[in-house]
C-alpha cells in the first residue's frame, strides 16, 4: 500500500512539474501585444453575444 501512494505522489509531482514548464513556456506567448489584442478582441465578442442572448428571445 505504501508504494502505490509513493508512486502516486511521484506521478503527481511529475505531472505537476511538467505543467508548470509548459505554463512558464506559454506565458511568453500571452504576453505578446498581438496575442493579448486577439483574446481581448475573441472575449470582447463573446461577451456581447451573451449579452445579445440574455436580451433578446431566440
Amino acid at each position: 500500500m505504501a508504494l502505490l501512494v509513493l508512486v502516486h505522489a511521484l506521478l503527481t509531482a511529475i505531472w505537476f512539474g511538467a505543467y508548470v514548464l509548459l505554463l512558464a513556456k506559454a506565458r511568453a506567448f500571452f504576453a505578446k501585444p498581438v496575442v493579448r489584442r486577439t483574446m481581448d478582441l475573441g472575449t470582447g465578442v463573446v461577451l456581447l453575444g451573451f449579452g445579445l442572448k440574455g436580451t433578446t428571445q431566440w
